[in-house]
């Protein structure tokens, strides 16, 4: 696999001779307009088919799996056009398999809210290791609140993808709560009551393993929220699942703020299989203009987080910037695709006058904390300068091998 960048001029065509591939197959590997539209500066995936089939009439993708030896989620992993579909003409040329030179192992998660359009799921599920649905709240009693995620679970199991459960402070108005977290660390009969539904739900909606996002936790609750992780992760561990925790992106231990404190990098890893670092939105719809994840603000949380190594994940967008251009003065762009997982309020290093977090503003607003600083509490003029415009796809957490 290689990818090319359109120059000035270039054909879709001429690019696919310059690689000897089949055009319409590059197309169609690129959502390329029927017409072969491109753009200066396009990126364009090229893939070298190994083993291509025609479809014939009456044959369907499990029998064509079946016939060559392989499955289905393969088959929607070399062709991006079925788009995680089964709908097939005759004609139509599939890619097999590809001469693609693995060059490592990596896991893949991504994040979905139950109102997602069903075909943009599917479309992402065969390239997904797993899948959890955006969230599991907690209500006033310290019980669970209910999510609508049944389809997603079957959609998930359709296309070879597992399910992770997530659970978070989220309340009933749709914000992360500190209270919320406080009442489940602190109170033993609460949390009892929490861990029981969690298990119960675990069972009855077939998930592999536990997702947990408590954020906004006063520092004085860091020893409690470890302690609560390691419970589930023993209980976990004996039913054959595994714990994953998010963490906020932290560049030192002393590092202040409502969002840090409660985060000891070292005590949660010890606690779980893997940490999620938070290390996406930096920019924001809100906020001004700059990339959403800047390579030398991720550097900095990623670094940290392996001194000394963890069992660490990061989360990396590949959502582009959302805001103005301050050069060309255009509105802002879309919010993130909801597969990008849940949108993350940013904060600076000062702790929010509320307890509960804020949802997002209703109209394209810059607040005045959130010109001053990023959710990571990185001054902006540390970023790199973003691009103009915005494009949308997909953001997933992808596993990298941490110690």
């Amino acid at each position: 696999m290689t990818i090319h960048v359109v120059r000035s001029g270039e054909t879709l065509n001429a690019i696919a001779a310059q690689y000897g591939v089949n055009p319409a197959q590059l197309g169609a590997a690129n959502d390329v307009p029927a017409g072969g539209a491109l753009a200066v500066g396009q990126t364009l995936v090229v893939r070298f088919p190994r083993q291509v089939h025609a479809v014939r009439p009456g044959e369907t993708l499990s029998s064509i799996a079946a016939a060559y030896g392989t499955d289905t989620r393969a088959l929607w992993q070399n062709n991006w056009s079925l788009s995680g579909g089964d709908a097939l003409t005759a004609g139509q040329l599939l890619t097999i398999s590809c001469f693609d030179e693995k060059i490592g192992a990596a896991a893949f998660n991504g994040y979905a809210y139950p109102f997602i359009d069903p075909r943009l799921l599917e479309a992402q599920l065969p390239y997904l290791t797993y899948m959890a649905p955006f969230t599991y709240g907690i209500n006033a009693q310290g019980g669970l609140l209910p999510l609508d995620d049944g389809a997603m679970l079957s959609s998930a199991r359709t296309h070879g993808t597992r399910p992770v459960m997530h659970l978070s402070t989220l309340t009933e108005s749709g914000g992360f709560d500190t209270e919320r977290g406080a009442m489940v660390l602190t109170d033993y009969a609460v949390q009892e009551r929490l861990i029981s539904e969690i298990f119960e739900t675990i069972q009855d909606r077939g998930y592999v393993g536990l997702d947990v996002d408590f954020e906004y936790l006063p520092g004085y609750l860091a020893a409690a929220y470890a302690a609560f992780l390691d419970r589930l992760h023993r209980m976990l561990r004996a039913r054959g699942l595994f714990l994953w925790a998010a963490l906020a992106p932290k560049t030192s231990s002393a590092q202040q703020g409502l969002l840090y404190e409660a985060h000891d990098y070292a005590a949660v890893s010890a606690a779980v299989d893997g940490v999620l670092l938070m290390t996406y939105e930096w920019g924001y719809t809100y906020g001004p203009p700059m990339a959403v994840a800047p390579l030398p603000n991720v550097r900095q949380g990623v670094e940290y987080a392996l001194t000394p190594p963890e069992r660490s994940s990061w989360e990396s967008p590949t959502t582009a910037t959302t805001g103005p251009c301050p050069s060309s003065g255009a509105p802002p762009g879309p919010s993130p695709s909801p597969t990008s997982g849940p949108l993350s309020w940013p904060w600076s290093t000062r702790s929010p006058s509320s307890s509960t977090r804020p949802p997002r503003l209703p109209s394209s607003t810059i607040p005045t904390m959130a010109a001053r600083f990023t959710r990571c509490g990185l001054r902006t003029r540390e970023a790199w300068t973003p691009s103009c415009g915005s494009s949308r796809s997909t953001a997933s957490r992808a596993a990298g091998s941490g110690t």
